[in-house]
């Protein structure tokens, strides 16, 4: 009977374990994180009914092997494809990602009348490519499509507008 009780705690600790991989790559809010918990607490509840030594064995194995597990998952995370997808790409990346840091007001001002391309639909708010930085604007005028000349008409603050060039 044992025996029994011996095979589903490891069973338990399997689970728990393939589990714990598959909410690294699935984005379940800790849905799959909860199952995990509940395998391994009633992997230690069959290691506690088979003998109390394989119990609090079990105890320790989970104590030791949990941090460092989670540890793992911190490292390994943002290198999956969900993990790349909700982190935020680095400032130097120009081509995807959010637009440049606000640069400070001098630099701004120094834009005013500077042209560049539309990067997304304008309307009003959009982001436009200026001097190779990635800015956004607010469009006077109505719409401005995305790929159309802008050219920059006014600076206020941290507040970039433009109207269509041309």
């Amino acid at each position: 009977m044992n025996e029994v009780f011996l095979l589903w705690g490891f069973g338990l600790f399997g689970v728990a374990l393939v589990l714990f991989i598959i909410e690294l790559f699935l984005p379940t809010g800790g849905v799959i994180g909860v199952l995990v918990g509940v395998a391994a607490i009633s992997g230690v509840v069959a290691f506690f009914r088979a003998s109390t030594t394989w119990g609090v064995v079990s105890v320790l194995f989970l104590l030791v092997v949990s941090p460092i597990a989670f540890a793992f998952a911190l490292k390994v995370w943002p290198n999956t494809p969900v993990g790349r997808r909700l982190i935020l790409g680095s400032a130097d990346d120009d081509d995807e990602g959010a637009p440049a840091p606000a640069r400070r007001d001098d630099d701004r001002r120094a834009l005013l009348g500077a042209t560049g391309t539309a990067l997304t639909d304008l309307r009003p708010v959009g982001t436009v490519r200026i001097e190779g930085q990635r800015l956004e604007a607010l469009a006077e005028g109505g719409v401005i499509e995305a790929g159309r000349p802008v050219r920059i008409t006014a600076v206020e603050g941290a507040r970039i507008k433009v109207r269509a060039a041309g």
